[in-house]
């Protein structure tokens, strides 16, 4: 088998975790894309590595999609699956996990959505220039070069209604993207994050300037639904799109958005759930998995303080711990509106403020953690705390999974459950609820 050779009438066997067909041959393993089980294919091999390949399909009718742009971009990688195998993929991904760490427990059915577009409350929006044009859009897959659009299928309604009116206001005033090669030009990102009646528009900039900001904001006015309209400021070499500088020019500095039947009030950099409705699944979730009832809560990893707060009126305390300063004050402002005194939050690095915190004092974690997982000193600080439950949110399963399998010394696993947060994409969110052994209690 070299680069370049054809195959023909070989079957696609299974899918890989990313939603890859799987093709054998003579027991060696080729990833094709764009590819559906129990097709029989023509394939190339386009790359060889030790122990795999990979290879595209020839003249095989690509599955229809709705999203035009779906077999160059990179955002998403599911949409030619039916969804009842994205959904069956995903629960195998997290059994195959579990086996792999020793995690012998039960893993509940996937909780699938009806869902499936227009889900996302927020999209980021890389600028560059094509064919003389300042254009929005997303990279291609594996690569930085943009495909300019003007709807993403994932997004909600309102904020696609967007991409070309700014696309042209930003080309009207004689605005140009920022080159990451020779580092000049400007405008970086355009960040879209609302619902149909409250839409908050972030553009980022080297500068921290536009060349006719009045314009721009008299032409967004023009859509009622847009509450805040904000210059970011990010002079970062890397690919980050949000700087810590942040300059409103019209409304307020953060938006309205709604979890658990209770009103938030989010700021630009801070972080909140892009589906809400699985969001919602989730928080229901917990909530019947565990009795906050007078209990003592650290939530860590808090973000703008959504768990925390939607759990806040049963628990007798919590602590929320976030690093980013803006999510913080997003969280206190919330606490604030919703007229909650037993909540507090402190801002600090969670490893740092974690081993500060009275071990004797709490009943329950909830961690939600970057995709790398709890830091090795955090896993230890929650054994030593000898809480009586954990709530481990993850959106990474390989991580989580980890995870688990070095506290089950110290815990029982009670449950395990995958969530379908971002369909039509490999990714999942897990929740698993964790309990102190018996014996560790004693």
């Amino acid at each position: 088998m070299t680069k370049g050779s054809i195959y023909k009438n070989v079957s696609v066997v299974d899918y890989s975790f990313q939603g890859l067909g799987v093709v054998k041959i003579d027991n060696f393993t080729i990833f094709v894309p764009f590819v559906k089980t129990g097709d029989e294919i023509d394939i190339e091999i386009t790359d060889l590595k030790k122990n795999f390949g990979y290879g595209k399909a020839l003249n095989y009718d690509l599955n229809k999609v709705e999203c035009p742009y779906y077999y160059e971009c990179g955002s998403c990688n599911m949409m030619h699956m039916p969804y009842g195998e994205q959904i069956g993929l995903k629960q195998k991904t997290l059994l195959n996990l579990m086996h792999k760490n020793l995690i012998y427990s039960k893993l509940e059915y996937f909780c699938s959505t009806d869902n499936r577009e227009q889900y996302r409350n927020k999209i980021s929006l890389p600028v560059h220039h094509v064919e003389g044009k300042l254009r929005l859009g997303y990279y291609r897959r594996s690569s930085h070069n943009l495909i300019p659009i003007t709807k993403c299928n994932l997004a909600n309604d309102t904020l696609n209604s967007l991409i070309t009116p700014i696309e042209d206001i930003l080309n009207q005033i004689g605005e140009h993207s920022y080159n990451y090669r020779n580092m000049r030009g400007n405008v970086r990102h355009v960040v879209l994050r609302g619902n149909s009646d409250n839409v908050m528009v972030t553009i980022t900039t080297q500068t921290g300037k536009l060349k006719d900001e009045d314009y721009l904001v008299s032409e967004l006015n023009k859509y009622d639904f847009i509450k805040s309209i904000i210059i970011n400021t990010q002079k970062s070499k890397s690919r980050v799109i949000l700087g810590n500088k942040n300059r409103v020019i019209f409304g307020n500095q953060y938006i309205d958005l709604e979890l658990a039947g209770k009103n938030f009030k989010v700021k630009p950099n801070a972080f909140f759930q892009v589906n809400q409705e699985m969001t919602n699944n989730i928080f229901d979730y917990i909530n019947e998995q565990v009795d906050f009832t007078n209990k003592n809560v650290i939530d860590a990893f808090c973000g703008t303080g959504t768990i925390g707060l939607a759990l806040a009126n049963d628990a007798k305390s919590i602590v929320g711990i976030e690093i980013d300063r803006e999510a913080v004050e997003s969280a206190n402002l919330n606490k604030e509106l919703l007229e909650l005194d037993n909540v507090k939050y402190i801002c600090d690095d969670i490893e740092n403020a974690i081993v500060k915190l009275d071990i004797d004092g709490f009943d329950v974690a909830i961690v939600d953690p970057p995709r790398s997982g709890l830091a090795q000193n955090m896993k230890q600080a929650l054994v030593a705390m000898q809480l009586n439950e954990i709530v481990y949110i993850s959106c990474d399963p390989s991580t989580l999974m980890r995870d688990i399998g070095e506290l089950m010394m110290h815990y029982e696993v009670e449950t395990i459950k995958g969530f379908d947060m971002f369909p039509n994409t490999n990714h999942i969110e897990t929740v698993a609820h964790l309990k102190l052994r018996k014996d560790k209690d004693e």
